[in-house]
């Protein structure tokens, strides 16, 4: 494609590197302050607590699925920049478009860094999980880390290519577990290749300090993580081996399964290659030796996986993609190939219904309504002391999600709890109503807040109310204060 040779002229490249670092952040931003689910908010709201260290440490893994690292980056952030999952959410935001400007390092010519950063600037599944409080995009970020550390040390092995390999391998498995599949396949691959001693020594120390550090998680947690499933369980049925989550990772059906075929198309291919291109290689290693752990735990132990704990082998799919499509030889086929990924990647972000990213409960419609309203009582059943937090009391993510929101006025308003609400003739409550996390719930069940209102029944009624984006604010008024 001769005549696009100036997109890669130093000055054109820079500037539509920008100009795709830009896109990327764009869709992105579009989640962000999107409100917060429930598996989001337990270790957000234990880092924010009164608690010290060593109490939210203890309650993090006695209620939390996710390693403790992540309460640590949790803490860290919201002592810089603030109590609001929103400052949580801009950090972990920021960590994606840096994930983004690293990834490129996977290739050397300007060309294919710019198709590759379009096809991850545009990924659906990792724009949805760039601003979400959990490990998927920090660990996503130190996985494409360990990956081009690791490849550094085949060029040649230094002291400082070891200690940063380190770092990052062991970031990456301390935040995400599942993460573990990478030390495995670089393991598998340093066999194959030099079989370098002293890279079998730093991969053997990797996963001795990952078992030091990570002891109480992997055996006090274990069991909490399996049963907080319930009768849910994962997704590896019958239909994951229809598709492999590729739907889901590439926003659409028939996009998933074209990235599926040319994803296996490329190990045809590419099979008298692969062995000779290390980054191709190990992509593949990490990809089958990912996949086939989590099937192989499915049948020996449990279905316990969702598609978001695969999110760190899509960068690697993508790239095995991306060097398929940038090896044809036809400028014409190339030319069309990627048109069609192009269109279909601007596409799947535009359409209104992505399958698996449905939308989160979102405060801030409600919380807009309350800043604007002149009753500022905000009635909050269930919990007896905002300032108690312990395994029987936590962690009221239903009650009181819209108050760590940075649009909540905090000093604006007064909460009652217990029967404080008996001293007022008008007051606020806040319900998270249907949720798509939960089954839908029929209306006789919704009344007063699945119940937890019919206190309120005989002294008070209800005046107003207010429903968007699962959240519901009700405005009651007390039945003698309306006959006067």
């Amino acid at each position: 494609m001769p005549y696009l040779n100036f997109f890669y002229q130093k000055k054109y490249f820079f500037l539509f590197f920008i100009i795709l670092l830009l896109v990327g952040f764009y869709f992105r931003f579009n989640y962000f302050d999107d409100g917060l689910w429930s598996d989001e908010w337990i270790s957000f709201y234990i880092a924010n607590s009164n608690l010290n260290l060593n109490e939210k440490y203890n309650l993090h893994i006695a209620l939390e699925g996710a390693s403790p690292i992540n309460l640590f980056i949790k803490v860290i952030i919201i002592k810089l920049f603030g109590y609001s999952y929103q400052s949580v959410e801009a950090v972990y935001l920021l960590s994606s478009m840096i994930f983004l400007i690293v990834s490129t390092k996977l290739y050397e010519n300007k060309k294919s860094k710019l198709f590759y950063l379009f096809l991850l600037s545009l990924n659906p599944f990792l724009i949805y999980f760039s601003g979400e409080l959990r490990f998927y995009t920090i660990s996503t970020l130190f996985s494409i880390l360990s990956f081009i550390s690791f490849m550094k040390l085949q060029e040649e092995v230094k002291l400082y290519r070891l200690v940063l390999f380190f770092i990052c391998i062991l970031l990456s498995m301390l935040i995400n577990l599942y993460t573990i599949c990478l030390l495995f396949s670089y393991f598998v691959f340093n066999l194959f290749n030099k079989k370098d001693k002293i890279v079998f020594l730093v991969l053997i120390l990797v996963l001795i300090f990952f078992f030091i550090l990570s002891k109480d998680y992997l055996f006090l947690s274990s069991e909490k993580y399996i049963s907080q499933f319930g009768g849910s369980s994962g997704n590896l049925n019958s239909k994951f081996f229809f598709g492999y989550f590729f739907n889901i990772f590439f926003g659409d059906k028939i996009f998933g399964a074209i990235n599926l075929l040319f994803f296996f198309f490329s190990i045809f291919y590419f099979k008298n290659k692969i062995l000779l291109n290390h980054k191709l290689f190990l992509s593949y290693l990490i990809i089958f030796t990912t996949y086939l752990a989590f099937i192989g735990y499915k049948f020996i132990f449990r279905d316990i996986f969702f598609p978001r704990h695969f999110i760190f082998v899509v960068p690697f799919i993508i790239f095995v993609i991306s060097t398929l499509i940038l090896e044809i030889k036809i400028n014409k086929l190339k030319i069309f190939i990627v048109s069609i990924f192009i269109f279909a990647s601007i596409y799947v972000n535009i359409k209104a219904v992505k399958p698996f990213l449905p939308s989160k409960p979102n405060p801030e419609f409600v919380n807009k309504i309350l800043n604007n309203s002149q009753i500022k009582n905000i009635y909050i059943p269930e919990i007896k002391d905002l300032n108690v937090i312990d395994d029987k009391n936590c962690c009221n993510y239903n009650e009181l999600l819209f108050t760590y929101s940075n649009s909540f006025k905090k000093n604006n308003f007064k909460i009652l709890i217990n029967n404080e609400f008996s001293n007022y003739n008008r007051f606020w409550t806040i319900c998270i109503e249907n949720p798509s996390f939960r089954e839908k719930t029929d209306k006789n069940k919704l009344k007063n807040c699945y119940g937890k209102l019919n206190i309120l029944d005989n002294e008070y009624y209800i005046k107003k109310f207010y429903f968007k984006n699962d959240l519901k604010a009700t405005l009651y008024e007390n039945k003698k204060f309306l006959s006067k």
